[in-house]
């Protein structure tokens, strides 16, 4: 991490992540494309979070000053700012591609911190032709389904991938899907759809949405797929994993036991409890009356077989 004074932890991650994308570039010229659009964006930075940014003997950048938590987000925008300079000369997959064995390690090192503030940090970029529709509502739609997907025609885009958010976007158009929502990563499609399709190299995701189920259907070459994929699942698995106090809750609830003895002995206070409580329900963990879901019971059996209980 940057050496730097009185600077919130999360804006320091960002910087972070700058820095490995400037340590990342060996040719002078690319080099100076990113930090000539960092030049274009860091003065009103400087002046409305009163900070300033330097360069240490290694050319990587520092910033001092009193940035708080509300810079946090201007951060991430810059970080996206210099990678799109590089995509816009090299295009997203060669961008990216040689980004990921640098900011995947970097996010690996900052994990439970990244979580603890709840940042969202770029994985990774992917093009991708794809097809969506939202409104699967039930398993059984899924034949009907097909049918009326080989009318769609195929979008070619791009697919943003953060810790929190696929981010979907073709031309003007662009789609959100909360990573949380996501049920199955890099399933293969119906026999009908595949023999249609069948010089196309197809996946699936499935997902939940306002409509009911939802489904991502995606083509790309072979590797682009499979890091498109992995890339998805580390995602997903980091935004399902549990907080040490969450797994006190499930095991408390499978137990039939009131919740008030997690706060009577000590092991969380009621501010702690009632986020839990939230974050359960928002992953479909419990339900409103908190009974463990499918998921909170598979959860539960890792829990048990983690902790031998």
């Amino acid at each position: 991490m940057a050496k730097s004074t009185g600077v919130d932890t999360g804006v320091l991650i960002y910087l972070g992540f700058i820095n490995t994308l400037l340590e990342s570039l060996k040719h002078p010229e690319n080099k100076k494309i990113v930090l000539d659009r960092f030049a274009e964006l860091k003065d009103p930075i400087e002046r409305k979070f009163k900070l300033t940014f330097q360069k240490n003997a290694e050319g990587l950048l520092e910033v001092e000053g009193d940035a708080q938590p509300q810079a946090r987000k201007v951060f991430y925008d810059l970080l996206i700012a210099m990678v799109q300079s590089l995509e816009d000369k090299y295009g997203c997959d060669k961008t990216w591609a040689n980004l990921r064995p640098k900011m995947h390690p970097l996010y690996a090192q900052h994990q439970t911190a990244i979580r603890d503030l709840e940042l969202e940090v770029p994985l990774s970029k992917f093009e991708l032709d794809f097809i969506i529709h939202g409104s699967l509502s039930k398993s059984w739609i899924y034949q009907m389904f097909f049918g009326m997907i080989s009318g769609q025609s195929w979008s070619s885009g791009v697919i943003l991938v953060t810790n929190k958010r696929l981010i979907i976007s073709s031309g003007s158009q662009s789609t959100e899907i909360n990573v949380g929502n996501i049920l199955t990563v890099g399933r293969e499609v119906y026999t009908d759809v595949k023999l249609k399709y069948s010089n196309r190299n197809i996946k699936m995701i499935d997902y939940k949405s306002s409509w009911g189920i939802a489904a991502l259907m995606y083509e790309g070459s072979p590797q682009s797929i499979i890091e498109f994929n992995r890339t998805v699942s580390r995602a997903r698995v980091e935004v399902r994993g549990l907080t040490s106090i969450e797994k006190k809750v499930l095991v408390v609830l499978d137990r039939r036991q009131a919740l008030t003895s997690l706060v009577v002995h000590g092991d969380v206070d009621r501010k702690m409890l009632a986020k839990a409580l939230a974050r359960l329900r928002e992953i479909d963990y419990i339900t409103e009356d908190y009974k463990l879901t499918s998921y909170g019971l598979n959860a539960l059996s890792e829990i048990q077989q983690e902790y031998r209980i």
